[in-house]
């Protein structure tokens, strides 16, 4: 072969053998950046499975809390009911500094409209509005300590207290109260993955470039998005984790008065005596119910 010829092949197999090289290596930056988003997105995948893992956990305590809350205040209207035939026989059994009568027919009413909606028996939760109500009405003292929505009456639900919070709150979670287009509580947990949104999984997806720089730059972004995904699960497993606590709390405290109420009203006699240990139980526990999950200002552990 003539030695002209001879430099340029050279010099073209070098260029063929160096391109090579170049492509080899960009090939190996691409896989590293992928494997390393796979990796990210792989963890933060197994961490929002145990995030919804723990959302319904609490979805369930928060339901107890509702049944407890139901339960008690069926036996609040028993106590009334009691408080008031005794008061028929004899209207100087207990003081007006004790009861006030005009509230008590207001807080009978509207624990009898709620337990309606939700289709409660004299004593329990039957059925009715089912499952998703019994969460909202656990659920409300987190709305209420939001004090931000308003009720159908224009109050914020925040200024409110009491059975007027439950009710007004329980309407708002079901996007407004029935006269007024809404669900009422029958649609109450509609809202309730709202109050503590779920974080969505960003996608594993296909990366739009195949050049190694560009893929190591949209890798990256998207292990970024992924460190925010992480921080607001965080902040949002806080919030549930706190709210679970109280609710556990409630729901005790809530269980041991409802029964001992239950208990008292059936040994209970027209004595003054025993009117007087059902008003005190029945107010301990009219404040159970109405006891916030999350109190205002309250901050996640």
């Amino acid at each position: 072969m003539p030695l002209p010829l001879i430099i340029p092949i050279a010099v073209g197999i070098g260029a063929v053998v160096a391109g090579g090289g170049l492509t080899i290596g960009a090939q190996a930056r691409i896989k590293k950046a992928k494997a390393k988003y796979q990796a990210a997105y792989e963890d933060h995948k197994s961490d929002y499975e145990a995030y919804k893992k723990y959302h319904s956990e609490t979805e369930a305590r928060l339901r107890r809390l509702g049944s407890s809350r139901a339960d008690g205040m069926a036996a609040v209207r028993a106590a009334i009911a009691f408080i008031k035939k005794a008061r028929l026989s004899n209207p100087d059994i207990i003081s007006d500094e004790e009861i006030d009568a005009e509230s008590m027919e207001r807080l009978d009413q509207t624990y009898g409209n709620i337990l309606k909606d939700l289709g409660a028996g004299a004593g329990s939760v039957v059925g009715g509005a089912g499952v998703g109500a019994l969460t909202a009405l656990g659920a409300y003292g987190l709305v209420g300590a939001l004090g931000i929505a308003t009720a159908s009456t224009g109050t914020v639900i925040g200024g409110l207290s009491g059975a007027a919070a439950s009710s007004a709150t329980l309407a708002w979670l079901g996007g407004g109260a029935l006269a007024a287009g809404g669900l009422g509580i029958a649609g109450g947990t509609a809202v309730l993955g709202g109050i503590v949104a779920a974080p969505a999984v960003i996608a594993l997806g296909v990366f739009r470039q195949v050049k190694a720089g560009k893929v190591e730059q949209e890798s990256q972004e998207r292990i970024q998005k992924l460190d925010l995904e992480k921080s607001k699960l965080d902040r949002d497993r806080a919030k549930l984790r706190a709210a679970r606590q109280r609710a556990d709390e409630i729901d005790k405290t809530l269980q041991e008065l409802t029964g001992q109420l239950k208990s008292l009203l059936r040994d209970a006699s027209s004595a003054a005596e025993d009117v007087y240990r059902v008003v005190q139980l029945a107010k301990a526990l009219r404040a159970a119910i109405d006891e916030p999950v999350i109190p205002p200002k309250a901050q996640p552990v």
